[in-house]
């Protein structure tokens, strides 16, 4: 007999004559389990500065443990008893494409995505060291377009720079060799901000247009 077992009548109570004592046995078992969240958004910001609307969101990806302690009585359950044990938070941040009516046409979860460390820099329409408005790719230049050496971030590629925001590959450049990038920013001013910066730039994908 364990401590658990249920004795009737109790051990500190005389047993009357003819009195049968009883015994229940109580067994415990306990096990865990997992409630996950894919994702809690904590932060939010939307922008169509560059190209088209986005929203950059942060959040975290939430997993709660559960212990569950399940009792029987002489085989039988009779009580489910179920507590959190931890809540284990990791951090997620999406860039998310919206439509005209703000509603979500594409997810990106940057924290599973490659991303390339480069030096950034940055060209304006009027920059004496750009030949004209047309990037590689064929179009206008704008910001949002940037220029890579195509070996290191292929043409056609959707992307995110922190700071700078949704980009698209579109552009090359004599300078851009290795791990350079260089943005179109809206003035000379602007470019400034941007002299040879160390960036993240995340891949999102290849596609045909932005």
């Amino acid at each position: 007999m364990s401590s658990k077992d249920i004795v009737r009548p109790s051990l500190n109570e005389k047993i009357r004559w003819g009195e049968k004592a009883q015994v229940v046995r109580v067994k415990e078992t306990l096990e865990e389990e997992n409630s996950l969240v894919d994702f809690v958004l904590e932060w939010k910001r939307r922008t169509a500065k560059n190209l088209r609307k986005v929203e950059i969101q942060e959040g975290v990806r939430q997993n709660t443990v559960y212990t569950i302690q399940h009792i029987f009585h002489d085989g039988k359950e009779v009580e489910t008893k179920k507590k959190v044990k931890k809540i284990e938070k990791k951090p997620v941040k999406r860039l998310v494409f919206l439509n005209q009516r703000d509603y979500p046409i594409k997810i990106y979860d940057l924290s599973k995505l490659k991303k390339i460390r480069l030096v950034a820099t940055a060209y304006w329409v009027g920059d004496p060291q750009v030949p004209g408005t047309i990037t590689y790719s064929g179009h206008r230049v704008r910001r949002g377009l940037v220029a890579v050496d195509p070996s290191v971030i292929p043409l056609g590629m959707r992307l995110y720079i922190p700071g700078y925001g949704y980009a698209y590959s579109s552009d090359t450049g004599s300078a851009i060799k290795g791990k350079r990038i260089d943005l179109f920013v809206e003035n000379k001013a602007v470019s400034r901000n941007w002299e040879h910066k160390k960036v993240d730039v995340y891949l999102l994908e290849r596609a045909k247009a932005w």
